[in-house]
């Protein structure tokens, strides 16, 4: 059975709030034969990143604060081999992002 790959894009993993948590358990917990999960934090990761990391999954944080044109590449990385399956967003600013990801990731785009 193929592989799905899921691409979680939240706020932020520097907040230990219930959406981080629940996230966590998700991707900590689940079926890692079927499922390859990786993160993408829009602002920072340093307080929850190493948690996610030890439970196997890859964290990136893009700190958009500092600059739309490098967090713009960062994220056109993303969606490049390995491509994910499934962008999943959380909280406000995450469903955003998901969503704009799900838009780039459908139509051709050369960054």
């Amino acid at each position: 059975m193929k592989q799905v790959r899921v691409l979680h894009v939240i706020n932020n993993l520097n907040d230990l709030g219930g959406a981080e948590l629940a996230l966590l358990r998700l991707v900590g917990g689940g079926d890692g034969a079927r499922f390859e999960h990786r993160v993408v934090a829009l602002l920072r990761a340093e307080r929850l990143g190493a948690e996610f990391e030890a439970a196997g999954v890859a964290v990136s944080a893009l700190d958009i604060r500092r600059g739309a044109a490098a967090a713009a590449r960062r994220i056109a990385t993303l969606l490049r081999a390995p491509a994910p399956d499934v962008i999943v967003g959380w909280l406000y600013y995450g469903n955003i992002a998901a969503s704009l990801l799900g838009a780039m990731r459908r139509a051709p785009f050369h960054p």
